[in-house]
């Protein structure tokens, strides 16, 4: 009698626990549409789920990581499990939400309260429970039986002897452990320091980031085989987002892309209520299109934020291979012409200056030409090539650009003036940027016909150069623009134009003038010292770039006492008529 007793409250405990897993939200969960199937289906290392408000994105992407983490398969539209691509237990997860307010109200209450604003009801032909589908008529008439979707890791599932919190009262959590032995760890975005030691097996970032320079160090910590999800709205801010998306753009033809991006739209969500969709649609057009679009649709919406939003390679540019749209234009077709005969490179007789940007990481160097007035009848500032060093001393600087411009004759050097007056480059003290350079140039025989081995300082004041780099792209008359950019030799400078932003922005203050922090804006600076120059069309003259015999033995002479002093200390100064080295 009591083995029967036994059996029965095993099979009561067995009923039990099943009726729980039925329950599970991981178990209801159905992707919202085919959109973000393919999302859950994707391979990529790194995925965004991109949206507007309410489009589900963060549903989805909570979804993946409770799959991962517990190990329990999603289940597709048609009912079929979705094979899991994470490895098993126990993994290391990190979320990152902007502050520690949004993990307490966002990623907790997805994760261990309850999946927000979605509903489940019992299937009347099986039984079990699935989501409550509010265009239904018949679940519309059975709205009575539904019942609130519990949290997607279940507390069954928890270890809760090692939660770690900033905030309990909060439910900011710091850690989590799963009985599994897999641990999901929460990070505010506004930390100083991104997270590093660690090497999680995926990062799920929910919407914007205080610091988007963090995303790069937290790319390379991703252990092999590790994914970073981004569930975001389309932030115009958030530089590391932008490239993000630009990076599967470009890898959108591949057959397995590492980058993939997915868009869904808030007007698409079956799950709110269509008077609530329309009324939010409603309120959104009445502030205008562009917001309507990111709020909507999740576009991009960065015109207002963008440095040189009127910059196109339609308009300004010249390909080496291509003719362009803009070379109906007979003036533009005829310096395309001479450009595309010669590779690109400008005619020895217009003028050449060389702009350069000093850096610790970053040395960038532009090119700019200037024909003469009357070959075109009209004033054209043409970037015509780049050089963009990363971790080069001054010396390795000189020899690459040595290399790449060697047989060109500039008028003029150009160096970014607060960078040219800073000292403690590691060379001796008190040595100036300005004077490591120019001596590094002059040991390369670099010179310029005004400047010799040293630099012109570029203007200072940013806000009228940037006016001044806008006022030169501005279409005139003839159809013609001022700048000119030759864009098969120019990769980098098309890439920072295209994402240079003003200061501020769509979340936290009002758009300034001034370019924003923290983004990658080398060639930029250059464009604006270059422009801010006027540079005059000048016939070039060979003759006074190339140094003087004098000047060669005098680099010689220099180059000789510094191998000695190398050898054998300093060496020794005479000093007197006649005296000799």
């Amino acid at each position: 009698m009591a083995v029967i007793t036994d059996i029965d409250e095993r099979i009561k405990a067995l009923s039990s626990e099943r009726a729980l897993r039925r329950r599970d939200a991981i178990r209801v969960y159905r992707p919202r549409s085919r959109k973000i199937e393919a999302f859950h289906l994707s391979r990529a290392s790194e995925k965004i789920l991109r949206g507007g408000a309410g489009s589900g994105k963060s549903c989805a992407g909570f979804a993946e990581l409770a799959s991962a983490a517990t190990g329990i398969p999603l289940v597709g539209i048609d009912g079929e499990e979705i094979e899991l691509r994470y490895p098993k237990a126990p993994l290391l997860i990190w979320t990152v939400g902007f502050g520690w307010d949004h993990i307490g109200e966002t990623i907790h209450r997805y994760l261990f309260t309850e999946m927000s604003g979605m509903k489940m009801i019992r299937d009347k032909e099986t039984g079990r429970y699935r989501i409550f589908r509010p265009w239904d008529k018949e679940d519309i008439e059975r709205s009575k039986e539904m019942e609130p979707v519990p949290q997607l890791i279940p507390q069954r599932l928890i270890d809760h002897s090692q939660w770690s919190w900033e905030n309990k009262g909060a439910k900011q959590f710091k850690r989590c452990v799963l009985k599994n032995g897999t641990i999901i760890r929460a990070f505010s975005s506004t930390s100083v320091a991104a997270k590093r030691g660690d090497e999680p097996n995926m990062i799920c970032i929910d919407e914007d980031i205080e610091n988007p320079d963090h995303v790069e160090e937290w790319q390379s910590r991703l252990r092999k085989g590790g994914v970073l999800l981004w569930l975001a709205q389309p932030y115009s801010h958030n530089h590391a987002l932008m490239l993000m998306s630009k990076r599967a753009e470009e890898e959108k033809a591949l057959a397995s892309p590492d980058i993939e991006e997915f868009q869904i739209r808030f007007s698409e969500n079956q799950f709110i209520d269509q008077r609530e969709k329309e009324k939010m649609l409603k309120r959104w057009s009445a502030h205008g299109e562009d917001v309507l679009a990111a709020r909507d649709r999740g576009d991009y919406v960065i015109g207002h934020i963008l440095m040189y939003p009127s910059f196109s390679k339609d308009i300004h540019g010249i390909s080496i291979h291509d003719p362009g749209q803009n070379e109906s234009n007979p003036t533009i077709r005829e310096i395309a012409y001479i450009l595309r005969a010669n590779g690109g490179v400008p005619p020895k007789s217009w003028r050449r200056d060389l702009v350069l940007d000093p850096g610790h990481t970053t040395t960038a160097v532009l090119f700019g030409a200037t024909p003469p007035l009357w070959e075109f009848k009209g004033k054209f500032h043409i970037i015509y090539d780049e050089l963009y060093l990363h971790r080069h001393s001054a010396d390795e600087a000189a020899k690459a650009i040595t290399s790449k411009a060697r047989g060109q004759t500039f008028q003029s050097f150009v160096i970014d003036q607060r960078a040219a007056r800073q000292t403690g480059w590691g060379r001796g003290a008190g040595e100036t940027t300005h004077h490591i350079y120019s001596e590094a140039f002059a040991r390369c025989g670099l010179r310029s016909v005004d400047t010799g081995s040293a630099f012109s300082f570029g203007a200072d004041n940013v806000e009228a150069g940037c006016t001044r780099v806008r006022e030169s792209m501005n279409i005139r008359g003839d159809g013609t623009t001022e700048l000119m950019v030759v864009l098969d030799t120019t990769p980098n400078f098309y890439h920072e134009i295209g994402a240079y932003k003003k200061s501020g922005g769509v979340r936290r203050k009002e758009v300034g003038e001034k370019p924003a922090p923290r983004q990658k804006d080398h060639l930029m600076d250059c464009l604006r010292y270059y422009i801010s120059t006027e540079p005059e069309y000048i016939r070039p003259d060979a003759e006074v770039a190339e140094p003087s015999p004098a000047w060669k033995e005098f680099q010689k002479l220099k180059k000789k006492r510094e191998k000695d002093s190398k050898r054998g200390g300093d060496s020794p100064v005479h000093i007197g008529p006649g005296s000799a080295p």
